[in-house]
Order: C-alpha cells, then sequence, then structure tokens
C-alpha cells in the first residue's frame, strides 16, 4: 500500500444526486436522466494503456464515468486515469457487469463489528435503518479473491485491495470502497498493533498512525463495556 499521504484514498462524500450515475438510483431512475443509450459499449482504458469493454449501462455505476457520458453521450472510450493497471480494471469491470446484472450493492452499516466479511450488514439506502442484509455470497467471494490475490504485491502485501480502494474512490464507486474497507476492517479486528501495522503495510512511527491505532483501541474498549 502506498505510504504517502497523497496517495490514501479517501472516500468520496459528495451528494451523489447530481452525478446522474447508478450510484444512488435504480437502472431506470438513472435512464431517464441520461441522453446516452444505457446498451451501447464503452471502451474503458486504464493509466497503463489496458482496455475493457462493457455498456454504458455498467459504466455509469461509476459516478466519474456517468458525468463524463452525460457531458459527451457519444463517447466510445473513456480514459479512467484513476485506474493504474489491467489487474484492477479488470476487478472493477466485473464488479460492475455483475452489478448491472443483479444489483446486490450495499451501503455498508458502520462501524463493522465483526472478523468475518461474509457477517457484515448494510442497507439498500445509504444511513438508513435497519441496515441488517448481509452482504451478498458474489461480493463475498469477490471481495476475498481481492484480497488474497498477489499479482500486485511488492514491498507490502494486498496491493490488490489497496489498488482497488484508491481507483473505486477515484471512480466514485462509492460502495465498491466501502466493501473493500469492510473487508479490511474485518481482517484487522482484535488484532495486535504490529500485525495491524503489518496488514496495512503502514508507517509504525507516523503520528496519523499512531491516532489511528488510538482510535481502534478506543473504539473497541467502548464495544467491550
Amino acid at each position: 500500500m502506498a505510504s504517502k499521504e497523497e496517495d490514501k484514498p479517501t472516500e468520496d462524500t459528495g451528494d451523489a444526486d447530481e452525478a446522474g450515475g447508478l450510484e444512488d438510483g435504480g437502472l431506470e431512475e438513472t435512464e431517464e436522466k441520461a441522453e446516452y443509450n444505457f446498451d451501447d459499449p464503452i471502451e474503458l482504458k486504464a493509466e497503463d494503456g489496458s482496455k475493457e469493454s462493457v455498456t454504458k449501462g455498467a459504466a455509469a455505476m461509476a459516478m466519474t464515468c456517468a458525468n463524463t457520458m452525460k457531458g459527451d453521450p457519444t463517447a466510445t472510450s473513456l480514459d479512467v486515469a484513476g485506474v493504474k493497471n489491467e489487474c484492477t480494471l479488470k476487478y472493477v469491470t466485473r464488479y460492475m457487469n455483475k452489478h448491472l446484472e443483479q444489483d446486490e450493492r450495499l451501503w455498508i452499516k458502520k462501524p463493522v463489528k465483526t472478523c468475518k466479511i461474509e457477517d457484515v450488514t448494510g442497507g439498500q439506502v445509504e444511513n438508513a435503518e435497519p441496515a441488517e442484509t448481509k452482504v451478498c455470497k458474489w461480493d463475498v467471494e469477490f471481495v476475498n479473491e481481492v484480497w488474497a490475490a498477489k499479482d500486485l504485491d511488492g514491498e507490502h502485501e494486498h496491493e490488490c485491495l489497496w489498488a482497488l480502494i484508491f481507483s473505486a474512490n477515484w471512480l466514485q464507486m462509492r460502495r465498491l470502497v466501502q466493501l473493500c474497507c469492510a473487508k479490511a476492517a474485518t481482517e484487522i479486528k482484535g488484532k495486535k498493533e504490529e500485525d495491524v501495522i503489518k496488514i496495512l503495510g503502514l508507517d509504525p512511527n507516523s503520528e496519523d498512525v499512531k491516532a489511528v491505532l488510538a482510535d481502534k483501541k478506543n473504539a473497541e474498549k467502548k464495544e467491550q463495556a
């Protein structure tokens, strides 16, 4: 995982309603806003030049793509510079295609209180209660595969997951960001500080890291109280 502060992904919290993508509403609602044909193909091009073709309906799950297609309804290709490599691009498009066919995405309930991703829950509406629907089987298997993948590992482990979080955040695919972050949260829950630092590839001397670990301790104490 990248150690530079500027490379750390942060979840976008903007008003998704203005974007005209599939991140907030269903397909029918979005088609009324969009001027492009959802069944038309469009090619997504990563920073390394790798390409994947999806329908515009699938691409619209990313707010960044939806906004670009809204501005240029005739576009046949999109440069997605926030997706750095072929490995990550394939994960992104697999997720898009699956949830276009059957949308089972969830807004993850926070904080994550389990060490098993299959027990993580959420809801169809952001911040709505109750949010007790478990992450679907496909998403569980998908994010477990990403976590275990070694394709991008170098100095740190789990680089495929960190790269996917970064890219999904750039694409404004907030529910994919939440899924990946929930997986990381389940993996570090209950772990010792040194294990958390190793898993996340963190600098143990960073004041930010120390603050995050202190918050983690406080949260766990509250749960046990």
